[in-house]
């Protein structure tokens, strides 16, 4: 049975050129047993093309495992150089980010999200208290892709000097990352979501701004010990130079086709309305309500459709770069014949 993969941000694609620089990394350096100057000749170009993708500098880039840890040792690392504090956070982030300021905050001013998922700056500056230590925002939100103000909140943040994480995981591979106004302290990448390759992510930690390592042993300017992740980093830089902006610009166009072809083959098979999201998105998607998202995805799995349970009553059917027409109405034929479906949003 042919597989039609509508679940392209939760698990996106590898990357042509991650793989490339993975393969090449295997067929010829590695195999001619690479010293650590080579390994961290390549590990600094790595780093050089993160961070131009980042808006950042080379020697401000740490590997990671991932978005969980990079999320953790960002927020971890700066409470702990602060001695502690106050932490505001939408509660709409993402489930690493969320649970890193559950643990390691001393008490979080938490900020609900409007119905769009859009959150107001103005709500979470309002939030900053004497010991407030760190605020916390993604540059789109995790349901519906909606771009958030980071920029004009940064900005206040610094005035006030409150520290900032800026959470890029859900904009990854989607929105340009490199234009700040005013630079976070730490900005956390997702690996998977960028290159497609698990196990990879960073963190770009602004000149100036000390962590306190999660780790002991080893050095990495003290802020992540260990040995990083080398065919990891090779295809997260890889996969950074691949993507300027009109790259960027001509993958969303790719997707925003798709993703309208879609919402009009639902609208056209299945009794379901439509409900906008104002505002500027990143495109992740069309996002459908049901009785029960995982029964959903389970009998959409049997007719080989892929999709993504967003909530208990949210699925969503995400087109990538390698999405094809075909894969789209397949994934409108499956759906139409779904009996649980009651609205789209």
């Amino acid at each position: 049975m042919p597989r039609h993969r509508l679940d392209q941000v939760e698990r996106p694609r590898l990357r042509v050129e991650a793989a490339e620089a993975v393969d090449g990394w295997l067929g010829g350096a590695a195999r001619d047993e690479l010293d650590a100057v080579g390994e961290e000749r390549l590990l600094a170009r790595a780093r050089e093309q993160v961070a131009f993708h980042l808006g950042a500098r080379a020697h401000e880039i740490v590997f990671t495992s991932g978005a969980t840890e990079s999320a953790t040792t960002a927020v971890a690392g700066l409470l702990a150089r602060a001695g502690g504090g106050h932490v505001v956070c939408p509660t709409g982030e993402r489930p690493s980010l969320l649970a890193a300021v559950h643990r390691h905050a001393d008490a979080v001013g938490w900020v609900e999200p409007e119905p769009t998922g859009w959150v107001d700056d103005r709500r979470l500056v309002a939030e900053i208290r004497a010991d407030t230590a760190l605020v916390c925002l993604g540059v789109a939100d995790r349901r519906h892709g909606v771009l958030q103000p980071v920029d004009p909140l940064v900005a206040a943040c610094a005035d006030r000097g409150v520290a900032t994480i800026v959470d890029t995981s859900v904009a990854a591979g989607r929105h340009r990352l490199d234009r700040w106004s005013t630079r976070p302290d730490v900005v956390v990448l997702d690996g998977h979501q960028l290159a497609g390759m698990p196990g990879i992510g960073a963190i770009a930690v602004r000149r100036g701004v000390r962590l306190e390592p999660l780790l002991a042993g080893g050095d990495d300017r003290s802020r992540r010990p260990g040995t990083p992740n080398l065919p990891g980093a090779l295809a997260l830089g890889a996969a950074a130079a691949s993507l300027p902006p009109d790259v960027l610009h001509r993958e969303r166009q790719h997707r925003d086709q798709l993703h309208q072809r879609l919402t009009r083959r639902l609208r056209a098979s299945t009794d379901i309305e439509l409900i906008g999201i104002e505002g500027s998105t990143v495109g992740l998607g069309v996002t459908v309500a049901v009785d029960d998202a995982r029964a959903t995805a389970a009998r959409l799995a049997d007719r080989g459709i892929a999709v993504e349970v967003v909530e208990p009553d949210l699925v969503r059917l995400a087109a990538g770069r390698s999405t094809t027409i075909g894969d789209v109405e397949a994934a409108a034929a499956a759906f139409g014949a779904s009996a649980t479906v009651h609205r789209l949003r």
